[in-house]
């Protein structure tokens, strides 16, 4: 996290260069405002500017009108040359489901990047 959005050139800059805190993979975050591609954000290590082209999202969490079904978590459609693949075809790759406090209930966990999001729902 940055005390302040860097940058106006929309480069991406090595993503710790500067900053005041590094959030770890996976910290849930609030956030706050929002300027170009800076998101003001608070969590339990503070409070500061993110570049949101770095942060994954929750697609539920923000459109949840669409039914949801990551068969990946409990069996995996992949295949080679149409053929299975052994301990892969079939098979739970990931967890998929977990608790979203939001809706008080059990969801699949569909991660993707703000832009992708933000695609998502104008479409």
């Amino acid at each position: 996290m940055r005390p302040g959005p860097a940058g106006r050139s929309g480069r991406l800059r090595r993503p710790t260069a500067g900053a005041a805190a590094v959030l770890p993979a996976g910290a849930s975050f609030t956030i706050l405002g929002e300027k170009g591609n800076w998101w003001k954000v608070s969590s339990g290590y503070g409070t500061g500017w993110v570049d949101h082209r770095l942060c994954m999202i929750n697609l539920p969490d923000v459109v949840p009108s669409i039914v949801y079904d990551a068969t990946n978590a409990y069996s995996s459609r992949y295949t080679s040359s149409g053929k299975d693949i052994p301990g892969i075809t079939g098979q739970a790759l990931y967890q998929g489901k977990v608790y979203n406090p939001r809706f008080d209930e059990e969801q699949f966990l569909m991660p993707v990047l703000y832009a992708t999001a933000k695609k998502i729902c104008a479409a």
